[in-house]
């Protein structure tokens, strides 16, 4: 499946004064299938190594001097790596939060190497207190789920995907083209863009099946709590978790999260489950003027969830709740700005 920021990865990788790249984005999101499909578009050699899966690996990253990291790694693998040629992709990185910080060698004495590092719940090392990134060395790209166009294009409607894209907002939208267009739209709403519900769509045409994947990656992510919950209550994390997708829309009021719990564990939970880029806060601002952010006030804000599929799931929508007229009667219009958030991410 196409995903926008391939474009991206190719103007990184041709970049003369490229860095070691970052991929940030929740579990799930394709971040591991992106570097493939880049790799394979562009002749790579793809050099995966997986954190969580080889932890050991990690020891060759304490040299300092990268030819001895790829000398060790290269003697390691029986494979070949040369700068240029070879993509060399760190997986689950957050695993082993040491070898990020060997990427500044890599990019002061060896900046012909591709190297890409991604990590479902990198987030949480890089916000730590007690870790020190390589300022200026790295470079990061934020990884979302898929959007509309992008779903166009993976069901094959690739002359509506590039009718979006060339529109101009002083066009009409013909009716019969403006109906098409919508009946995809609430199929992409139920389906949402998580990539494995979107390929499971594509190759069966079945909401239900959807909504098992669905399912599935919602019971991931809950078992992640564990994970980042740091003396947090688990329970209280899994209880704003389902109840966000409720409130989109609303202020955000802690007491309608949990009203038993104090403020300040709440805020907790919404920092942490943020940093696991299942949320993204949507701040108020007074908006005298750009920079909007001049005049951001953080203590209001509204939440939005990570995928309108999701949302849709966590709310028991089925794909015949979402085949209303008019999709802002839809539970409130809370699904229009959450997809209208992603879509602004």
């Amino acid at each position: 499946m196409y995903r926008n920021r391939l474009r991206d990865l190719e103007y990184w990788a041709n970049s003369p004064t490229r860095k070691p790249l970052i991929i940030r984005g929740a579990r799930q999101v394709g971040k591991s299938t992106l570097v493939s499909l880049f790799a394979k578009a562009n002749d790579f050699d793809l050099l995966t190594i997986n954190f969580e899966r080889n932890p050991d690996y990690a020891d060759f990253f304490t040299e300092s001097i990268p030819e001895k990291i790829i000398q060790l790694l290269s003697l390691n693998l029986d494979k070949d790596i040369t700068p240029g040629k070879t993509l060399l992709f760190l997986d689950e990185i957050q695993a082993e939060p040491k070898v990020l910080k060997s990427l500044r060698y890599f990019y002061e004495e060896m900046p012909e190497l591709h190297i890409i590092a991604a990590g479902s719940l990198l987030d949480f090392e890089l916000n730590s207190p007690s870790f020190s990134i390589p300022v200026g060395r790295i470079s990061y790209m934020h990884l979302h789920p898929m959007g509309f166009i992008e779903f166009l294009l993976a069901i094959g409607k690739n002359r509506l995907a590039e009718y979006i894209k060339t529109f101009q907002p002083e066009e009409t939208i013909p009716e019969t083209v403006h109906q098409t267009l919508l009946q995809n739209f609430k199929a992409y709403i139920a389906v949402g863009g998580m990539p494995e519900a979107v390929a499971t769509y594509v190759s069966t045409a079945s909401y239900k099946q959807c909504e098992e994947i669905k399912l599935d990656l919602l019971a991931t992510f809950q078992n992640d709590f564990s994970k980042y919950a740091n003396n947090v209550d688990i329970p209280l994390i899994r209880k704003v978790f389902s109840k966000v997708p409720t409130l989109i829309g609303h202020k955000i009021k802690y007491s309608n999260l949990s009203p038993e719990h104090k403020a300040a564990q709440v805020a907790n939970v919404i920092d942490r489950l943020c940093n696991a880029r299942i949320l993204q806060k949507v701040v108020r601002s007074s908006a005298n003027g750009v920079p909007l952010a001049a005049e951001a006030n953080h203590k209001f804000f509204k939440l939005i969830f990570l995928d309108t599929g999701l949302v849709s799931g966590l709310l028991n929508l089925t794909h015949h709740a979402l085949e209303a007229d008019d999709l802002m009667l839809v539970n409130s219009g809370s699904l229009a700005e959450q997809w209208i958030g992603q879509a602004l991410l």
